[in-house]
Order: C-alpha cells, then structure tokens, then sequence
C-alpha cells in the first residue's frame, strides 16, 4: 500500500495546532450557509453537526471520521453559530442522519458523491465517481508507474470535477489493480511481439556457461569501466554485445520514459532466480527494459568518454600555450638568428642556386625544415592567443579510437544546420586518405575565426589540421 504521506491525500495532520488565521479563513461559516443551516438543519446539536461537516469537506473533499476532526474547528465553528453550551459535542445518535446531511451537504455543494446509484440507467455506469476514477488512473497509468503520483492524479482529476473523494485505502486499491491492468497490458503487448529467435536469446542470458561464475543477466546490471581510452576496447565489447539486442526501441517506443526507467529499475533489483516463478509476459517485458536501460548507459559511457578524452587534449594545449609563453623569449631569438642568417644568404646576391643551397643550409644548421617551421607555428599560436595549433601533437595518437567513437556514437545535431555533420562525415570518408590536402567543398561557416585560421590553408584543407577541427565539430553537437 501506497503511503498516504507521499501523496497528495488530504488530511488532518496529527499533533498539528490549527493557527487562528487557517480557522478564520477555512473554517467560518459564510453569511449564505449560516441562512441555508439555520432554515434546513433543526436543534442546535445537528446543526453543529452539520455545519462541522460542511466546512471540513469543503477543506478535504470527503467526509472524515468524527472523531478525527480536530476540536479547534469543532470549537471555532461553535462560536460562528453563537452556540456557547459545552454540553453540545459533535456526535450522530443515528448513522442515517449522518448519511442524509452528507448528501444534504453535497447536493447543496453540487457535488457528485462517491456511491452507486440507486437504479442503473442504460448507457450509464452504476458507479459513475468510480468509473471515473478509474478512467483518470488508467490514463496516469499509462505514463506513470508510481502509485503515489497516480493517486495525485486521480485526485485532483476528481476534485476538478467536483466528486467526493472516497477513503485513501479505496482510492489507493483501485489504483493499485488499474495500474496492475495497464502494466499487464504493457506486458503482454511486448511479449507477443517477440520472435522465437529473440526469447531464445533471453533465455539464454539466464544460463550459467561453463567457465563462467555468473549469468549473462548479471552482466546487464553490471555498471561499465570507468569511460577513459584504457577501457576502450572492453566498453565497445559490452556495448556491441548490448546492441545485439536488436529492435528493442520498436518493443518500447509507446511507452513512457518514466515507466521505462522504473520498469528497469525493478528489473535490475532482481536476482536471475527471481524470474523463475514470474508470469512469462512480465519476465521478458522486464528484461527487455533492463537491456534498454543497459544500451542506453552504454552509449552514454562512450559519449563520456569521447567528451572527456577531447576535453583534456584542449586542456594539455592550453597549458603548453601557458608554458610556452616562458619560453618565448628563447624560442623567438633562435627563429629571429635563423631569419637574419637567411638574409645574410640573399644579401650576397648568389644565383638562384646557390641562394638555394645556401638557404638550404642555414635551415639544417638550425634544425632544419620542419623544426623551423613548428617553432613559428608556436610562436604563431603565442601572439594570437590560440591554443589550436598544439591540438593535432595530443589527436594523433588517439585518432583511430576517436573515429571509431564517432562512428559508434552516431552523433546528430541539435538545430536544423547541418554543415557540421556534412564536414564531419568529410573527414570519416577521408580517413585513410594519405593525401596532403583534401579539396572537397566544405562549408565552415559555423566555425569561429580561430578554428578557421587554424586549418585554412590557401584555398585547400590540410587533412592534418582538419583532423583536429573534427573534434571540436563533434563537441558541438
């Protein structure tokens, strides 16, 4: 049973003190009901009587136990009635008069009661209130699997149309069997869509293979490595696994996220024994739901992963742009010695052959070529205050597994604007291209200056340097 202090069930909280401005507020009698009292209800104990039930019911929706009625409200509508005898309790000699001021109460209220009609009427249900309540639980249900935020629902359905409500054990049963109904339907549904192939395949998570110490319904409820590079290969195992369990979204894609998390939450608090002695619909219903939940929180750990492994590459070039602000001063007076020894080659004006050899030289006497130029890269990068040059040195290690995510992942954008995606997959289809430059027509617009800076180069594409800004696009999305 539901517990009614989670729900939003009025009551009268025990050992609480009605303050004076609750009473004057709630409980006064208005000029029009003491005029309606004082003309319908004879003698001055039924008339407190009623008078007590009519304004708790307008505060609770249903008639409570006398006995539950806290004394100030008793004492407080005493004095709006200017009954001052302490001899007059709040107390019914006979249960009919009470029956029959409670229907006076709600028919003055306009209040459909909770009861069945005295005679059917054809077209028309003999419970009308219940009917209805079980009509609200039904369609809660059907997004809902809590019993405490159905019975809110029913509730403020019912007070919306102006029913009494009945005790909290009737409404908490009655919500208790429609969503039992709905579940069961849920159930059913899914199991007569599966495929004998596809029940092989659960049953078979059940079975402890030689060699191994538990079931393969244990490795559903297992929680994935921690999501770095290192468990790469372990993760993409478990989760190529999972996705195994092909057509699981089309067993549940009319059931809500709510009932589908907390489907997969019942599942995963059970032990492989415990299916044993369930009904057949319910077992597969619930172990397809953990397997969904399982596929879902696989992919997230490769989502996490992906974000967390470009998220330091972008923190380990920040910080070598920071330590390479140190070390500037030495770096630009070893390029600056290079340049002037360059000059000092063209200065004697030799021919265009031996300005090229002499060139050729000095550049080996420094480093040579490719040294040269990644030191003005950084130098580059310093002055224009972009980390971006350093990415591709902390990338190209890591590049295979990061296309592999990608692939896995299958990211898609968030708006309507697709060129992201349309370079992205530029740079999939050309990933074992050796070629220097890609020349294919990439529009970069989305990119801020920096990044565009970072891989244009004249009016073709470095494949190295838009193997970095891939990473960044894939972030975006």
């Amino acid at each position: 049973m539901s517990s009614i202090e989670r729900t939003a069930y009025p009551r009268f909280s025990t050992g609480r003190i009605i303050k004076k401005h609750e009473l004057d507020q709630f409980y006064s009698l208005t000029p029009d009901e003491l005029c309606y009292i004082n003309e319908h209800i004879c003698g001055d104990a039924l008339r407190l009587n009623f008078s007590v039930l009519l304004k708790v019911f307008q505060r609770l929706g249903y008639f409570p136990e006398l006995k539950s009625i806290p004394d100030a409200i008793t004492t407080h509508i005493k004095k709006c009635l200017g009954l001052f005898d302490d001899t007059i309790a709040l107390q019914y000699d006979h249960k009919k008069t009470k029956y029959r001021h409670c229907d006076r109460i709600c028919k003055y209220l306009k209040i459909t009661r909770w009861k069945k009609n005295k005679s059917s009427i054809e077209d028309k249900p003999i419970h009308p209130a219940r009917h209805l309540a079980i009509q609200f639980a039904y369609q809660a249900a059907e997004t809902m699997n809590h019993p405490a935020d159905i019975i809110n629902v029913v509730i403020e359905e019912l007070i919306h149309h102006r029913y009494e409500l009945p005790s909290f054990s009737t409404l908490n049963s009655l919500v208790k069997h429609t969503r039992a109904l709905v579940n069961r339907n849920i159930f059913k549904t899914i199991y007569d869509h599966l495929s004998t192939d596809f029940i092989e395949k659960i049953d078979d998570l059940f079975v402890l293979k030689p060699g191994f110490n538990k079931t393969g319904y244990h490795a559903l409820k297992r929680l994935p490595k921690s999501p770095t590079l290192t468990h790469f290969k372990e993760l993409q195992t478990h989760h190529d696994w999972l996705m195994s369990f092909e057509g699981i979204n089309d067993l549940i894609e009319n059931i809500s996220k709510v009932k589908l998390q907390q489907f997969a939450v019942e599942a995963k608090s059970l032990d492989a024994s415990d299916f044993k002695h369930m009904n057949t619909a319910r077992r597969y219903a619930l172990v397809i739901f953990l397997i969904h939940q399982a596929q879902r929180r696989a992919k997230d750990s490769l989502a996490i992963m992906y974000t967390k492994t470009l998220s330091k590459m972008h923190k380990k070039s920040n910080n070598k742009l920071l330590e390479l602000r140190e070390q500037s001063e030495e770096k630009t007076q070893h390029l600056l010695v290079a340049f002037s020894d360059v000059l000092s080659v063209c200065k004697e004006k030799p021919s265009y052959e031996d300005l090229g050899k002499g060139v050729e030289k000095v550049m080996s006497n420094h480093g040579g070529v490719d040294f040269l130029h990644d030191e003005c890269d950084e130098i580059s990068a310093l002055y224009s205050d972009s980390y971006l040059a350093f990415l591709w040195s902390y990338f190209s290690s890591s590049r295979p597994t990061l296309f592999k995510l990608v692939r896995i992942l299958n990211l898609q954008t968030a708006s309507q604007n697709q060129n992201i995606l349309t370079a992205l997959n530029v740079v999939l289809r050309n990933f074992s291209n050796r070629n220097k430059y890609l020349t294919e027509d990439i529009d970069i617009s989305f990119a801020p200056e920096k990044w565009k800076n970072s891989f244009r180069k004249k009016q073709a594409m470095a494949l190295e340097s838009i193997g970095v800004t891939w990473k960044w696009q894939c972030l975006l999305v």
